[in-house]
């Protein structure tokens, strides 16, 4: 199997995206993650075999201020993970894809958005944990779905938020 892990952040208001900014970002995060599936896909397709994971976003799945082109680009990217799913499963092939929410770490173009005080004290109100994951937590069920235990499982899209969704 293989995790595509791929991603550029954009923090700036909808009005003053450049057509510039947009492209960089659909490149990076929906462009390059068809090209890396479709990659290891067809050498999954020819083994009849293979689990693809994709490490989108919770910003695919509820809206962010600020964040409408990292949104929309991981929002192609889920339902990329459906329409592959679909297309490939009869062929042995499975699509999946965790979705983190707010973590210890920063994407490149959203750092000082990150470190915000006022953002911090969103994250905190909204998230049930009340704190940001961890890479070795966000790990797991990337690897559950790349294991034979989710062998039955493809399609999805994973919530790896602390319960920031469910809210």
């Amino acid at each position: 199997g293989i995790v595509i892990n791929h991603g550029v952040g954009l923090a700036k208001p909808a009005e003053a995206v450049t057509d510039e900014d947009w492209d960089r970002v659909q490149d990076t995060n929906l462009r390059s993650a068809f090209v890396c599936a479709q990659v290891a896909g067809r050498r999954m397709l020819a083994q009849g075999s293979g689990s693809i994971v994709f490490v989108s976003s919770t910003a695919s799945l509820v809206g962010f201020d600020k964040l409408l082109a990292y949104g929309a680009s991981k929002g192609g990217v889920d339902q990329m993970v459906r329409q592959l799913a679909v297309e490939w499963g009869p062929k042995g092939v499975r699509v999946n894809a965790i979705n983190p929410g707010y973590t210890t770490n920063d994407m490149r173009g959203t750092e000082t958005r990150h470190a915000a005080p006022a953002l911090n004290d969103e994250m905190r109100r909204l998230t049930p944990m009340q704190r940001r994951g961890t890479p070795e937590e966000f790990a797991g069920p990337a690897v559950f779905l790349l294991a034979d235990a989710s062998s039955f499982v493809s399609g999805v899209c994973l919530a790896v938020d602390g319960g920031y969704c469910a809210m």
